[in-house]
């Protein structure tokens, strides 16, 4: 609790995952047949993957991923500075080639913004057990947490605690 979510005004709540089923369930999503790539309302070939990794903590200052050869890119979205290292943290990240420039059977090229997000359904995580529980800080404004769970139509599980 003392790592994450410092300064929020409702408190804090922690949403554990099954990281297989979550990682079954994020792969199905992204699978073929079941995603699709829309850019400017045009359908293209869906061309992301996804990568999931365990963050390195290292001295910036000091650390050089590229000491005898260039690393896969990727490498660098799960480095992260020592300052951090209490988080324990586990990336999802979405990738796709990284030499060249995409571009529609017109010649036009695809321009990407900086951030793409990648859709989680929560119900469907919570019935399919992707994710186990919620739990709230104590500190946690926790009829504010239910109310936003409530207009999702997520409800507690029996036996939960109280509002």
């Amino acid at each position: 609790w003392r790592e994450y979510a410092n300064g929020g005004v409702r408190g804090k709540i922690c949403v554990v995952f099954e990281f297989g089923r979550l990682r079954e369930m994020l792969n199905q999503t992204l699978g073929s047949g079941h995603a699709a790539l829309l850019y400017n309302g045009l359908h293209c070939h869906q061309i992301f993957s996804l990568n999931y990794g365990i963050v390195e903590y290292v001295d910036w200052d000091e650390h050089r991923a590229n000491v005898e050869h260039l690393p896969n890119p990727l490498r660098y979205t799960y480095l992260k500075g020592t300052r951090f290292a209490l988080e324990k943290e586990l990336r999802i990240s979405l990738s796709t080639l990284g030499l060249g420039q995409f571009a529609l059977n017109d010649g036009t090229l695809m321009a990407f913004p900086s951030t793409l997000q990648m859709q989680l359904d929560y119900r469907a995580a919570l019935a399919g057990g992707a994710i186990r529980q919620i739990l709230r800080a104590p500190d946690c404004d926790a009829a504010f947490l239910e109310a936003e769970l409530a207009r999702f139509r997520i409800s507690p599980a029996p036996g939960s605690d109280p509002a």
